[in-house]
């Protein structure tokens, strides 16, 4: 669907606004979870099987409230003249791009348009690699579905969110808003279902997120890594992390901690060798293996954001501390599954 498509009226009869709105919308508040990739970033897009795990403990929140008194419109009413009312992040109000995804997921929905407003409150941090949009989709999905009582299963939530984050990110795989809305670890291939993964209850899984406070555009990256994975030898590297998202899959799977770390180290290779990394980024990463961890890596696009690091369960309370001491309290987040 193209922005002009917010040019044209709401392709719904009065008959059907008073069908599918028969009890008016409850004012809700829902939630969606970050997310980490431990292997297969950027490769997942060619098609390689890629393994990401939710986060949450960084929650999006979003409180739907319709206004009162209640109003429908008619079809022909234009998007544009919507009294539709979106903000985000204390924002008195939100960009052009996010109304129409707004508009968009009331158009995925079948929602026909009413008067509302909709308040987001991000707590993780945005455009650090951990799912920023993926969760902002996710949760606009929800607040309306649950707000005008329209049923939606996790699988269609996952999809309806991917054709969202599309204006966000032109082409995205799907993994961020499947691990976003099925809130589990996956295994993922782009235009297949998500497999969850049960985790051992033999192993506790502890990780940190430090964060660089460096910012890169996820959109950018992928054009600039994309000639990584294409052409021959695009292709074994594809196939090198599909072996990795095998090994780290049967290692949630049975609780095999060095093999995931085995993973998760040889993934940093690849995503070094691909361009990913930034001075500030390797820098963080040298300082995290030099605590001890079992691993680290770059999560997300790259260019900037978070760096990943897979904790020793015997050690995690003062690895976390010395993270905490060489950077910031602020920037070293904790991850337990």
């Amino acid at each position: 669907m193209g922005h002009s498509a917010f040019n044209q009226a709401y392709p719904f009869s009065s008959a059907e606004v008073d069908t599918r709105l028969a009890s008016l919308p409850q004012k809700t508040t829902q939630y969606s979870c970050g997310k980490a990739i431990i292997v297969g970033e950027h490769a997942v897009v060619y098609g390689a099987r890629a393994v990401a795990i939710p986060i949450p403990n960084f929650r999006m929140k979003a409180t739907l409230t319709p206004s009162s008194p209640f109003r429908t419109f008619p079809s022909e009413t234009p998007f544009s003249q919507l009294p539709i009312e979106v903000s985000i992040g204390g924002n008195a109000a939100a960009s052009p791009l996010l109304h129409e995804v707004v508009l968009e997921a009331c158009q995925l929905l079948q929602v026909p348009p009413f008067a509302f407003s909709l308040v987001g409150y991000p707590h993780l941090p945005l455009g650090a690699g951990l799912g920023g949009s993926a969760s902002l989709c996710v949760v606009i999905l929800k607040a309306l579905a649950v707000a005008c009582q329209r049923h939606i299963e996790v699988q269609e939530l996952a999809f309806l969110a991917n054709q969202l984050e599309k204006r966000f990110h032109g082409t995205p795989s799907g993994l961020d808003t499947a691990v976003v809305a099925f809130e589990q670890p996956i295994s993922f291939v782009k235009g297949q279902p998500p497999v969850l993964i049960p985790l051992s209850p033999r192993q506790k899984w502890q990780f940190a997120l430090i964060d660089s406070g460096t910012r890169a555009s996820t959109k950018v990256m992928i054009q600039q890594v994309a000639g990584f994975f294409q052409g021959d030898m695009g292709r074994d590297r594809v196939e090198a992390c599909n072996e990795l998202a095998a090994l780290v899959e049967a290692g949630f799977r049975e609780g095999n901690l060095p093999q995931v770390a085995v993973a998760m180290r040889r993934a940093q290779v690849i995503l070094e060798a691909a361009g990913t990394m930034t001075p500030v980024l390797q820098e963080i990463v040298q300082t995290v293996e030099a605590i001890g961890v079992l691993a680290a890596k770059v999560t997300g696009a790259g260019g900037g954001g978070c760096i990943l690091a897979l904790l020793d369960p015997n050690e995690a309370a003062s690895q976390l501390l010395r993270l905490e001491a060489a950077f910031s309290p602020h920037s070293v987040f904790s991850v337990s599954l």
